[in-house]
Parts: structure tokens; C-alpha cells; sequence
């Protein structure tokens, strides 16, 4: 499945990635930077929506994903600028969204495994 970025904001320790693809699917991603303690006290569940990516116990990444197919949120969002989800930058002219390079195949490759 091909996707398209239509926005990423990086908030502090949080990046919120919104995306569509051709029929109507839509793409909603929140990736937070935390460390490993803090992450494995909040006692979730990692699956195919939800992946841990440990750099170092200082600094662990989750990746939360969810893919729907949604007309309205589709119609807004084709609307707005849009860049290949296979490109390395997006709309800040930071390389990987400012994520380490692992991280940010880590997430690609979350979005791009059918299931």
C-alpha cells in the first residue's frame, strides 16, 4: 500500500504524521519519545497498531498507527499538499522527520506491511 503525507507536526517529544492513500484510506500516526522505564510502567500492549523501538534505555520510541478507510477525513486531507511516504523528508526539510534513521524505518515499515 502506497501511502502520501499530508502533515507532520513535531511537538516537544511527539510527532503526529497524518496521511491518505488511493481509495480512500486514511492515515493517523503518533510517535513519542520516552525512556524505557516510563514506557514499560504504562503497562501496553504492543501489536501491529503499536510497536516499541529502543535506542538505548534513555531513549525508546512508540509508534502508534491506525489505518481506516474514512471518506470525509480522506476528502479533507486530498485536499492538502501531499508527498510520497517513500521520500526521506517531508515538509520541513528535516531528513526523517527529525526521528533517528531506525525509528523512522521502523514507522515505514509499520505502514507499509499489509496484514
Amino acid at each position: 500500500m502506497h501511502w502520501f503525507i499530508t502533515s507532520v507536526e513535531k511537538n516537544n517529544n511527539k510527532w503526529i504524521i497524518q496521511g491518505i492513500q488511493e481509495e480512500h484510506g486514511v492515515l493517523d500516526c503518533i510517535i513519542t519519545r520516552t525512556n524505557l522505564q516510563d514506557e514499560l510502567a504504562l503497562n501496553l500492549e504492543y501489536n501491529e497498531g503499536r510497536g516499541l523501538c529502543v535506542i538505548s534505555h534513555q531513549e525508546v520510541y512508540r509508534i502508534e498507527i491506525e489505518i481506516d478507510n474514512h471518506l470525509n477525513k480522506w476528502l479533507d486531507r486530498d485536499k492538502l499538499e501531499k508527498v510520497s511516504a517513500d521520500e526521506a523528508r517531508y515538509f520541513d526539510d528535516e531528513y526523517y522527520m527529525g526521528l533517528p534513521a531506525i525509528v523512522f524505518c521502523f514507522w515505514k515499515g509499520m505502514i507499509n506491511t499489509d496484514i
